[in-house]
């Protein structure tokens, strides 16, 4: 069963499963198709990271997230009296970080794969030269691209190839319309031949292609910073919920904290829930509470460990994921009123839009939760010339000033300042759910912070409601990130949970735009179900 955000990403799965590849084939094969059918969300000039397990195995997570580039420190991204340069973490060379999807893909397609390179490439190189329908999801996308080109009267001309791509004469497609990307097919063909090293090497067609345009622009990436990026296997946070166990995503990601910081107050919660007659507004405002505390403690305590000098964030992750940790949140919980915004978090340490989502399990038991990225929609805007590649604008999850906000509100600690070879701290959630090491669930999801609530609905209404797999997906969320101060909610969320909310104290507005975008697979029966959120058109594929 493959579940991805596209239709066609997840037959290009399926197409490698039937064809007798495992799990892990099938997973990179997804990665070069979505990346072609969902241009504005994901690709070769992003980032990422997998949970694998292999069947009887351990999961282990494979970190291709993008790092910074060598000259990029956070001074560079403020102005004369320090505050933060407008848009440059947006848009432009020095918005895009070192790309690591194809490393990420080889070495996962190397060490765990069957199947050759060109072999699991040739459903996206299809793709890419016959083209593909535009569908809905990609329609809006290419709208908002529209309407950014038009309010920027310079955009055209400084990023004209992604004009020119993706809009007909300034215009979106229209639904149905076919795209084709040649210059991407040309590239997925060098890369089939020869491999990472055609971008990651000095030689490589791919690699002179991207110095010599951030030569061009004044960018800040250099040969060097392409030659010097290594992936990094990680362990899992392992957990449990109830009788199942848990392994979801360390830091740079914040997603496995947050998930595992909600789930053990939510278990400790429902054993010592208050007997009131307001159950069905008290869950609601229990789970926004646990948000809050736990977003609060990712705005103070997280970002890369790999550069944590002092411990700081390894004694954050432990702190939030220790159920010493639930019990605080439990203790706090007042049932009938929310709290000022600097009464949250638990961490007490000393002075931390577009993304793809899928998963493939086996007819073995090799299971994947993989997420990518190219950050906000179609990046930074810059392509590498010619080659098809839009480069991410991951610099823009980093903080340039302790207490700034990113383009997804969320405000960051100085754990998470800008700084050579730093990866910035995420909100990408593979998860993997097991029980007696079999696999129960597979999830996660798109959506910048909305991952992190996304995924733990969907969790939720499964293993702790009992909602059927589909339902647990299309069922309307709410979302609280700590700041802002607001409730997100979806349209169709049950009206007494919205009084509850507000009889509570609590600020709700409704979404400005997607609640986030779930992938699943639920394993817990003989017959695998597959659930694509339709909130992006996504439709499961299997065999």
């Amino acid at each position: 069963m493959v579940a991805a955000d596209h239709p066609l990403a997840s037959a290009a799965g399926a197409r490698i499963l039937a064809a007798g590849g495992n799990a892990f084939d099938a997973a990179v094969a997804v990665s070069f198709a979505a990346g072609v059918v969902r241009p504005y969300s994901t690709g070769l000039g992003g980032g990422g990271f997998a949970l694998l397990k292999t069947a009887g195995g351990t999961p282990v997570v494979i970190d291709f997230r993008e790092c910074a580039p060598e000259a990029c420190t956070a001074d560079r991204y403020l102005d004369g009296e320090g505050n933060p340069i407008p848009r440059k973490t947006v848009h432009g060379p020095w918005a895009a970080g070192v790309p690591g999807t194809l490393k990420g893909a080889t070495y996962i397609l190397e060490h765990f794969g069957t199947m050759s390179l060109p072999e699991v490439i040739q459903p996206a190189l299809e793709l890419a030269e016959s083209g593909f329908p535009v569908d809905q999801h990609t329609h809006e996308a290419m709208v908002t691209l529209a309407e950014r080109m038009q309010g920027h009267p310079g955009y055209p001309t400084r990023f004209a190839e992604l004009y020119q791509t993706f809009l007909t004469n300034g215009e979106p497609y229209a639904i149905g319309d076919t795209l084709r990307r040649p210059r991407l097919a040309e590239t997925l063909r060098l890369i089939a031949d020869g491999g990472p090293d055609v971008l990651y090497a000095p030689e490589g067609s791919l690699h002179r292609a991207l110095v010599d345009h951030m030569h061009q622009s004044n960018g800040p990436l250099t040969s060097a910073d392409l030659a010097g990026y290594e992936l990094v296997v990680r362990e899992p946070l392992a957990g449990r919920f109830r009788e199942y166990e848990t392994w979801t995503m360390p830091p740079p990601s914040s997603g496995g904290a947050v998930i595992s910081a909600v789930l053990n107050a939510v278990e400790r919660f429902e054993r010592t829930a208050p007997d009131r007659g307001d159950a069905n507004e008290l869950w609601p405002h229990f789970l926004v509470e646990c948000f809050k505390h736990s977003f609060a403690d990712r705005a103070s305590g997280l970002g890369d460990w790999d550069f944590d000098s002092t411990g700081r964030i390894h004694r954050a992750i432990k702190q939030m994921t220790d159920t010493s940790a639930a019990a605080q949140i439990v203790r706090d919980f007042d049932p009938d009123q929310t709290r000022e915004s600097d009464h949250y978090g638990t961490v007490t340490v000393p002075d931390d839009g577009g993304t793809s989502h899928f998963c493939v399990i086996d007819a073995a038991g090799n299971a994947v939760a993989w997420t990518e990225t190219i950050n906000l929609e179609f990046g930074s805007y810059e392509i590498i010339p010619g080659t098809g590649i839009i480069l991410n604008n991951e610099l823009d999850d980093f903080s340039v000033t302790a207490g700034a906000a990113n383009r997804y509100g969320l405000v960051q600690s100085e754990m998470n300042l800008i700084g050579p070879g730093k990866r910035p701290l995420s909100s990408m959630s593979p998860t993997i759910i097991t029980r007696d090491g079999h696999p129960v669930l597979l999830i996660g999801g798109s959506g910048g912070p909305r991952i992190i609530t996304g995924t733990l609905h969907a969790l939720l209404n499964i293993l702790e409601f009992g909602l059927r797999a589909d339902r647990a997906v299309t069922a309307p969320r709410f979302h609280h990130q700590w700041q802002p101060d607001i409730v997100r909610v979806e349209p169709g969320l049950d009206s007494a949970v919205l009084t509850g909310l507000m009889r509570r104290g609590h600020r709700v507005e409704e979404y400005p735009s997607s609640p986030g975008i779930v992938q699943l697979i639920d394993c817990r029966d003989s017959v695998l179900i597959g659930i694509s959120d339709p909130r992006k058109g996504g439709r499961p594929a299997g065999r």
